[in-house]
C-alpha cells in the first residue's frame, strides 16, 4: 500500500511539471510532432520617415495692406519710426535677404537697417527686424511716392 501512494504522489508530480512547462502559449502543428511552445517575443517591424524641407518667411507691416505708410510729410524733413518684423521658420540653415526698387521714389531716399543675413541657423521661429526712414528733400515736387522691397527666405546647405 505504501509503495502504491509513493507512485501515485509520484505521478502527479510529474504531471504538474509538465503543466507548468506549458503554461504559456503551446501550438499544435499537426498531431505527429509533438506539442511545441511558441515564442510571443518578435523584433518591432521595421519604423521609416522621411522629412521633407521646409521653410516659411511671415512679414508683419505696421500699416495695413503690408505695407509702410508715411502719410503725408513735409519738404526738408526726415520721418522714421516705421518697422518691419520678419519672422523665419526653416529646418535647414537658409539665407534671409532683401531687395528695394525705389525707381517711383524720385528725390526721397529709403533708409533702412535692415543687413542679408546669410548661413542662418535652421530654427523653429527667428525674428528680424528692418526699420524704416524717409529723407524728404526741401525740394521734392509735390505728388506720391513709392517704392517697393522684397524680402527672400531660401534655404541653403
Amino acid at each position: 500500500m505504501k509503495k502504491a501512494v509513493v507512485l501515485a504522489l509520484a505521478a502527479i508530480m510529474v504531471l504538474g511539471v509538465a503543466g507548468a512547462a506549458f503554461a504559456g502559449s503551446a501550438t499544435y502543428t499537426d498531431s505527429t510532432t509533438p506539442l511545441a511552445s511558441v515564442n510571443n517575443s518578435a523584433a518591432p517591424g521595421v519604423v521609416s520617415a522621411t522629412v521633407n524641407p521646409k521653410i516659411s518667411l511671415t512679414v508683419v507691416a505696421p500699416d495695413a495692406g503690408q505695407t509702410v505708410a508715411f502719410g503725408a510729410v513735409d519738404p526738408g524733413a526726415t520721418y522714421a519710426g516705421k518697422k518691419v518684423t520678419l519672422t523665419v521658420v526653416s529646418n535647414k540653415k537658409f539665407n534671409l535677404t532683401s531687395t528695394q526698387d525705389v525707381t517711383s521714389f524720385g528725390s526721397l531716399t529709403l533708409v533702412r537697417d535692415f543687413t542679408d543675413k546669410t548661413g542662418q541657423a535652421k530654427t523653429a521661429g527667428a525674428s528680424f527686424d528692418d526699420n524704416y526712414s524717409i529723407v524728404v528733400p526741401a525740394d521734392a515736387d509735390p505728388q506720391a511716392y513709392s517704392a517697393s522691397v522684397t524680402y527672400s527666405a531660401v534655404q541653403v546647405n
